[in-house]
């Protein structure tokens, strides 16, 4: 397909509003960022259509700037509203950056599947997953899936309230941060990170990325499309993960689709995180761990084994 083809397509799939409604359910209390070849745009909100249409036409995201539509991971409220003029903006980003914190009332635990963490392909892996002689890009697809089957199976026989989609390349796991253990901000981001680094060794999830946990992290917004693949970051109910297919995804395939109230497809959404708290108390995951030091001197978290920041 040429790129005249994949333009026309994404302002096609941007001009649905059925799109844009999905989008914005999943950017409540959230900062808003677009990221493309020739600049990075943060601290957008977007209440309402209106808004959302409103700062994204400013900076031509729907129209001649392609990007990657993201929302922060921490929920905020009360945030200031920046410039349209690109310099000014940047101006007033800095002076907003080290403040960002008196805002954040939150913050989402999110798992990356992830092609760059998929360890090197050997005889013994190839055969667990079907393949004889596959290109790296074969073998990289079926690990992620099979870490995604193999994540969900965990999620699903504990009950755990969760959504799952994918990502554009990947898949993305994301539990609600009214579940999570009530905890400061600063330490609920230590807590995702221990539990990310539990899951993937209990689970042998080896294509969790551990790299992703700061406060000021960004993570695609559900219904938007990657413009390196030019897939979608769909939400994924039972019958498409169990059957997942790449080719599904890209844009060409669901530009004429109706998404109307089909939503983030959360399971176990009961308002209680029992059993969330359930699985943390069986893993031992804490925000903080007692210090020792390995034979490099390292300190290393006790419990988790991982390396304090």
């Amino acid at each position: 397909m040429g790129l005249s083809e994949f333009i026309k397509l994404y302002r096609d799939f941007y001009t649905n509003d059925e799109i844009l409604f999905e989008m914005l359910k999943s950017t409540k209390n959230k900062e808003l960022a677009l990221i493309n070849p020739n600049f990075t745009i943060r601290c957008m909100y977007a209440s309402s259509i209106k808004f959302l249409k409103w700062n994204i036409n400013e900076f031509g995201a729907f129209n001649q700037n392609m990007s990657n539509f993201y929302f922060s991971l921490a929920n905020v409220n009360n945030m200031p509203v920046f410039s349209f003029n690109r310099n000014l903006r940047q101006e007033q980003q800095e002076k907003f950056n080290p403040e960002f914190e008196k805002y954040v009332t939150g913050f989402d635990m999110f798992i990356d599947l992830d092609k760059n963490q998929v360890p090197e392909p050997n005889k013994m892996i190839l055969k667990r997953l079907g393949l004889k002689s596959p290109d790296l890009k074969t073998y990289i697809k079926a690990y992620l899936i099979k870490d995604m089957k193999r994540l969900k199976e965990v999620f699903d026989e504990n009950k755990i309230p969760y959504s799952i989609r994918f990502s554009g390349s990947g898949f993305h796991f994301v539990i609600n941060d009214k579940y999570l253990p009530n905890y400061s901000v600063n330490d609920k981001v230590k807590f995702c990170k221990n539990f990310a680094f539990d899951l993937k060794n209990w689970f042998a999830v080896d294509s969790i990325d551990l790299s992703i946990y700061d406060l000021r992290r960004l993570a695609k917004i559900p219904y938007t499309i990657d413009i390196k693949t030019g897939n979608v970051c769909m939400p994924l109910d039972d019958k498409q993960a169990e059957n997942f297919d790449y080719n599904d995804y890209y844009v060409a395939n669901l530009v004429n689709s109706s998404f109307r109230g089909r939503g983030l497809l959360i399971r176990n959404d009961d308002n209680n995180n029992k059993n969330f708290l359930k699985l943390v108390e069986h893993m031992g995951v804490k925000a903080e761990y007692p210090l020792n030091q390995n034979k490099n001197g390292d300190e290393v978290n006790v419990s988790s084994g991982v390396y304090k920041q």
